[in-house]
């Protein structure tokens, strides 16, 4: 088993060092996805100010992002993780099958269960060809809340 490594600021402090006035950190969420937008931040990292542990939004814990999004929102980066999983979880009453507030729109039983009985939502990617196993797309029903199917 691969031993985790902290990330570290090494590479700023090395670009810094070479002279860089500029530099600029960036994360994404959301790319492997089958539901929901992909978020992409870029942030201005100011020289001497950075929060400890703050690093890659995927290694923090969500009670860490989001305490972390409220102090740094003013100047940087797990923003995007944040930002996105707020906005998975506004959708989930809007698309209350998939349960988006829990996978945020990632694979899991659930969710695939979901898709099975009740078909793709308006914010899934139906261009994800490793869907394709899961979904029929050209057959799938469109279910409207309060509204019951019939066989005719």
């Amino acid at each position: 088993m691969a031993r985790r490594v902290d990330p570290t600021f090494d590479l700023e402090h090395e670009l810094w060092a070479d002279g860089c006035d500029t530099v600029v950190g960036i994360d994404e969420v959301g790319k492997g996805a089958w539901a929901g937008p992909l978020v992409i931040g870029a942030v201005v990292v100011p020289r001497g100010k950075m929060i400890a542990g703050v690093r890659d939004s995927k290694a923090m814990t969500p009670r860490a992002r989001d305490d972390a999004y409220d102090r740094i929102i003013e100047w940087a980066s797990v923003l995007a993780k944040v930002s996105r999983d707020r906005q998975m979880v506004a959708w989930a009453q809007s698309y209350p099958y998939w349960s988006f507030e829990g996978n945020k729109g990632y694979p899991c039983p659930a969710h695939i269960r979901a898709l099975h009985g009740h078909g793709p939502s308006a914010i899934h990617r139906r261009s994800w060809a490793f869907m394709d196993n899961h979904v029929h797309w050209s057959g799938s029903r469109r279910v409207v809340r309060g509204q019951m199917p019939t066989l005719f």
